[in-house]
């Protein structure tokens, strides 16, 4: 699969009746350059413009915003302008669909805690399944076996 181009804009706007002298928020609005994803670009902007303004990567490696207005203001605009390239590779539901249940659990389970991501542990899941079905002749049986188990 060729990589696609999104761009993508997300704008939040708040409006006051009586004029604010201090408004803080946190936003969550920069996509993640990771696996199969890649920012190309990523503009936040706010309006009124902020005193403070500051960026953190969070636990999950998401970048986080923090930014305060102190500024007598009306409206509040936050907007996120951003570009972002992705190149997945297209997963083969038929090799998925030749690993039992139980055998996709034993694959998984070593790495549950550090696969958060879920198009790249079903991307993993899928080289896992074909690496399975290289090994073996006729994964077929194996499944009817695992079924046969499970009963």
């Amino acid at each position: 699969m060729s990589p696609r181009r999104y761009h993508l804009r997300h704008q939040t706007e708040y409006h006051y009746s009586d004029d604010v002298t201090s408004s803080f928020g946190r936003a969550h609005l920069t996509p993640p350059s990771q696996h199969g994803q890649r920012r190309v670009t990523a503009d936040l902007i706010i309006e009124p413009e902020p005193a403070e303004l500051h960026h953190h990567t969070d636990f999950f490696g998401n970048t986080s915003t923090f930014f305060s207005v102190t500024t007598s203001h009306r409206d509040l605009i936050v907007t996120s302008d951003c570009v972002v390239e992705t190149d997945r590779t297209v997963v083969s539901l038929a090799e998925l669909d030749a690993l039992s249940w139980n055998h996709a659990r034993d694959i998984v389970a070593p790495h549950a805690v550090e696969r958060a991501d879920v198009a790249d542990f079903v991307a993993w899941l899928a080289d896992e399944a074909k690496s399975e079905a290289a090994a073996t002749s006729n994964p077929r049986p194996r499944r009817a076996a695992a079924r046969a188990k499970a009963r």
